[in-house]
């Protein structure tokens, strides 16, 4: 019996982007990002193209387990939200066997909407090329999916001192005590690090520290206009502690301190720990690891996917009432309690970002912590599956042996962070003694 062969078209089409990541700043930016690369049409043998075109596309799909609709029945949703057309070739194409490259260039607005992976929400971004062939037959079509990112960091920033500082300070002053607490950057990647700097100076004595909490709230609205629907969730998460460091003057005298680091990981575990605050002022700072993205999604400025993010801190004082309470009292008090509650607005960016872009860039600031290799590859401690993705491709596209086309990977994302100054001054301290032996050998086998 024979067998069925398909059919081969003898015909390959492909994109080429060198870099198909797009780190969008802020909507307030007026500076287009260009996406730019090659469509590559590998024949093997002659072909006549009426048309090639390439398009970029962007898509919203929303899920409703509870329908949507006039019945009630509409359980999924998908709509385009951006689409860009570039007519390649607008002229009938005799085309030779071999290779053949178009380049195409996509003008990228900051006021696009980044891309959104939720369980009940998706923004996807990619490109598709065509090709038209002349008769009857089908169309060659490829296919290539683009990541778009949003950094909230403005060209301005380096620039311009004049705009407000990302640090949150705040005062409250109770009767028990004097409280100043620092938030150092409101803007951070999910599973990085936030420092919260806590100073509580006792204006009385048995002044005790009872209970401190910190929690990640994540408010989530979903809506779709054409079908007048909507849907809120909220979710906390309690923030994992990861090392506390006194920063007070008696830190580095070496004494020893009646608040140890065991009394506050008893504060933040039970209601009523009795860490005395009496004496010396206390000084934190507290390091918290934020959720990741397996946990928690990052802020968007989408208004049909709104995903905004607030900073809870909880600290409960415990102090003995004044004569004043102690008078107006209806029954006996032996202790009072002073609370402060803050709610603290976030910007929680996406975890392929890490912390490159939550802050001012520095020199030696995007070290990786952890390193991946193509033969070995080696990861310390937990990164979740789309960042070791993410670095896998930013390391694949740093080399042009793996890019078919002829373009060269854009300096805007570097896929290595820059060598330490030390490690500089010490290759040009080598490299100059390695010329002064060449000069001494090259003069003795002269003389």
């Amino acid at each position: 019996m024979p067998l069925a062969l398909p059919f081969v078209s003898g015909a390959h089409l492909s994109i080429d982007v060198p870099w198909p990541v797009v780190l969008l700043k802020s909507q307030t930016s007026d500076i287009c990002h260009v996406l730019g690369g090659e469509v590559l049409l590998m024949l093997h043998r002659p072909m006549v193209a009426t048309s090639i075109s390439i398009k970029l596309v962007g898509k919203s799909y929303t899920v409703w387990p509870e329908g949507i609709g006039s019945r009630g029945t509409k359980l999924y949703h998908e709509k385009t939200i951006h689409e860009q057309n570039i007519m390649l070739t607008t002229e009938t194409l005799n085309l030779s066997s071999g290779m053949h490259k178009y380049p195409f260039e996509f003008l990228m607005s900051n006021k696009l909407v980044e891309t959104i992976e939720d369980e009940f929400a998706k923004i996807t971004y990619y490109l598709t090329a065509s090709v038209e062939r002349s008769g009857f037959g089908s169309k060659i079509k490829s296919r290539k999916d683009i990541l778009l990112l949003r950094t909230e960091w403005n060209d301005q920033a380096l620039t311009n001192n004049a705009l407000r500082d990302t640090s949150v300070n705040i005062e409250r002053h109770l009767k028990s005590c004097d409280a100043y607490i620092q938030l150092e950057k409101t803007t951070a990647s999910s599973g990085t690090d936030i420092a919260v700097d806590l100073t509580l100076s006792p204006l009385m004595k048995n002044v005790h520290l009872e209970s401190l909490s910190a929690v990640l709230s994540e408010r989530r609205i979903y809506r779709l206009p054409e079908f007048h629907a909507r849907r809120n969730e909220l979710t906390d998460q309690d923030l994992n502690l990861k090392r506390i460091i006194d920063i007070s003057e008696f830190a580095e005298t070496g004494e020893e301190q009646t608040v140890t680091e065991t009394d506050l990981r008893r504060a933040l575990s039970s209601y009523y720990a009795q860490v005395p605050l009496s004496g010396s002022t206390f000084q934190r700072r507290l390091i918290f690891t934020l959720p990741n993205c397996i946990r928690t999604n990052h802020s968007t400025t989408f208004s049909e996917m709104d995903f905004k993010h607030w900073l809870k801190l909880d600290i409960m004082i415990s102090r003995p009432p004044t004569a004043e309470e102690v008078a107006n009292a209806t029954e006996e008090k032996h202790i009072v309690f002073d609370r402060i509650r803050l709610d603290i607005p976030m910007t929680i960016l996406d975890c392929r970002l890490k912390e490159d872009f939550g802050t001012l860039p520095t020199y030696q600031k995007a070290v990786m912590d952890y390193k991946l290799d193509d033969d070995d590859m080696e990861i310390k401690g937990f990164q979740c599956p789309c960042v070791v993705a993410f670095r896998k491709t930013q390391k694949k596209c740093a080399h042009p042996q793996h890019i078919p086309g002829s373009h060269h990977l854009q300096d805007e994302y570097p896929a290595y962070s820059p060598p330490h100054y030390d490690r500089l001054e010490g290759i040009r301290r080598f490299e100059m003694l390695h010329s002064s032996l060449s000069s001494g050998s090259l003069s003795s086998d002269s003389s």
